[in-house]
């Protein structure tokens, strides 16, 4: 957490917005959501549920790539 909360003091992104996106990434969605809630940052109830879902998609996608690439070929022998 510390090198994002570096960088994006360094790219001058607000606290919250870096915080939200942390945990929308690290977390889920809903975790993000209720962050904002909680802190009382209404306008930003939505980017965090849109941006961790976005990252959930692509880490879904990234995952079932790494498998297909890498897990496939090393059970193939055991397939036949």
């Amino acid at each position: 957490i510390t090198v994002i909360l570096g960088l994006g003091k360094l790219f001058g992104i607000p606290l919250s917005d870096t915080l939200l996106a942390s945990n929308a990434n690290i977390g889920n969605p809903a975790t993000a959501a209720a962050l904002a809630r909680a802190r009382g940052w209404q306008g930003k109830i939505l980017p965090a549920m849109l941006s961790g879902t976005a990252g959930n998609i692509v880490a879904t996608s990234i995952g079932l790539a790494m498998g297909r690439l890498v897990l496939f070929p090393m059970a193939t022998p055991f397939l036949l």
